[in-house]
């Protein structure tokens, strides 16, 4: 197990189009002593695979509605080495971005997706009543975290994912420039969107990293045993009954894995017949690979970034094979370990 997704809450202020929030949403909240029961638990708990240098404090609810995501870093950070979260940036004010540099945060992912109101319109401004307003107040949130991080002299990751679909392709360039222009480092993640629905009848299958490599604890504290699992399909069980242990030792968990590491694919769980990342288009053509990393204003990081990404789609060649399989994970810990087993922000 590498990384660990903590949802907080399952409450948003905003109704992204892309996002299964509206279908999934219970507005709940997990208390902050549950959270630090739940890390206690991960941290001592044998999982199958490798360590966890990974927690992330996001699942389908926005972070920074949590009244503990401060606290909840704050004390993650004392066991793993990489702690950070995804969020949609609305509320990154000036308190907040500087609580979150307080508690030396690792890296922060925003939601962004676009400079012009009209594309962000159809991601997250989707439904908003003034789109643009609120897409000026993101990026002028970033923008301030940015500056501060750097006169903190801090190595917190900013991330902005961006969907590519037809709709945002011709958007890149000049969302790129954009962010270039403003000369701070950030890394502009691009992907394209998973979609969760049954598949044709000529998909073909391929083993699935996330099993045994991450999983999901939403904030009614159900376990989902893969964070692509947004659609509460594939819940082994819940932190409040079961003891964590006893969920990645469990005949359920312990069978999917089975015939995953067999590419046995006869008997996969409605969550995982509804996920792209079993699936496959051919050599270099791996659903889960589909995105690259452009890191701006650095050179060197630039060239590390970039053979990042070309090197997840060799790599994932690796995992088609039951020969090949055990290598891909080894190969997997090791970036991990590399990428994440040091804290960006000491503290």
């Amino acid at each position: 197990m590498l990384h660990v997704q903590i949802e907080l809450t399952n409450r948003c202020n905003f109704q992204c189009k892309f996002c299964g929030i509206k279908h999934y949403r219970t507005n709940d909240d997990l208390p902050l002593n549950d959270v630090k029961k739940l890390l206690d638990d991960i941290k001592k708990t044998d999982f199958p695979g490798s360590r966890v240098y990974m927690i992330s404090f996001n699942g389908l609810g926005e972070p920074l509605l949590s009244p503990h995501l401060i606290e909840s870093i704050r004390y993650a950070k004392k066991s793993f080495p990489f702690v950070g979260f995804v969020t949609n940036g609305y509320r990154l004010d000036h308190k907040m971005t500087e609580d979150l540099l307080s508690v030396g945060v690792d890296y922060i992912s925003v939601s962004l997706n676009a400079v012009d109101p009209k594309v962000y319109s159809e991601f997250q401004g989707y439904g908003l009543k003034d789109p643009g307003r609120a897409m000026n107040t993101v990026i002028e949130n970033i923008k301030y975290f940015l500056q501060r991080r750097d006169e903190l002299g801090l190595k917190t990751e900013v991330r902005i994912p961006y969907c590519i679909t037809k709709a945002s392709k011709t958007h890149l360039k000049e969302f790129t420039d954009y962010w270039r222009k403003t000369g701070r480092e950030l890394i502009i993640h691009t992907i394209r969107l998973l979609e969760f629905e049954e598949a044709g009848k000529n998909v073909r299958y391929t083993r699935c990293e996330h099993l045994t490599e991450n999983f999901l604890v939403f904030a009614n504290g159900d376990v989902g045993f893969c964070c692509c699992n947004h659609t509460r399909a594939g819940i082994i069980g819940n932190i409040y009954k079961d003891e964590l242990k006893t969920l990645f030792e469990g005949e359920e968990y312990r069978k999917i894995v089975e015939d995953n590491n067999k590419g046995d694919f006869s008997h996969l769980p409605p969550a995982c017949r509804i996920c792209e990342n079993h699936r496959t288009d051919g050599f270099m053509g791996d659903h889960s690979m589909g995105y690259k990393f452009i890191y701006l204003n650095n050179p060197l990081k630039q060239v590390k970034w970039t053979l990042y990404t070309y090197g997840w789609l060799l790599l994932a060649e690796l995992k088609r094979y039951r020969l090949t399989w055990p290598l891909f994970r080894k190969l997997k810990d090791l970036v991990y370990r590399i990428e994440y087993g040091k804290a960006k922000n000491r503290r």
